[in-house]
């Protein structure tokens, strides 16, 4: 067997029963961002997940997850480039600064397109950290500091004069 991942900085991964998606380190302009590429373990073949017009992604992709089929993946981004959405700003509460939110895209890995996850078709207003997809695709699960999904009533902490209360959602 060729080792398919050799010389790469894979920083995560995950394996479904067909496919195996990682996260990986490039140096793109003197900064290092992560990537992720998605590898069919039948064939072999390899295809890095870029914008849905063919760019490099311009943020780091990060934290991915893979449905059991190998058809659906989700990952979290601060890019502004993958699907042509406009992206919120966000203030990042480990250090108050306005960013592009960090947010959750799910990835057809047949027709090679990411969705960004909105909703009711609106844009999340604060940032996500971790999804995942259920092993039949149908079900992310995720966390998020957005104060659009839940009222803001909890007792969140404060952090940098932000409050900070991450909650964990599931979407269909």
């Amino acid at each position: 067997k060729e080792n398919i991942l050799e010389n790469k900085n894979i920083s995560n991964f995950q394996i479904s029963s067909n496919y195996l998606v990682y996260e990986h380190e490039e140096y793109v302009n003197d900064k290092i961002i992560h990537y992720l590429s998605v590898v069919n373990r039948k064939t072999g073949n390899q295809q890095k997940i870029l914008t849905n017009n063919g760019e490099i992604v311009n943020e780091d992709m990060v934290m991915p997850s893979i449905s059991d089929n190998g058809e659906y993946l989700v990952y979290t981004s601060r890019a502004d480039n993958i699907t042509g959405d406009v992206i919120n700003k966000c203030i990042d509460i480990s250090d108050g600064v306005l960013k592009n939110c960090n947010n959750i895209y799910l990835y057809d890995v047949v027709n090679r397109k990411s969705f960004l996850l909105k909703y009711e078709n609106e844009m999340y207003n604060g940032d996500h950290y971790v999804a995942k997809i259920s092993g039949n695709g149908k079900v992310i699960v995720f966390e998020s500091v957005s104060t659009n999904l839940i009222n803001d009533n909890y007792d969140c902490t404060k952090l940098n004069g932000f409050s900070s209360c991450i909650n964990i959602y599931k979407t269909y």
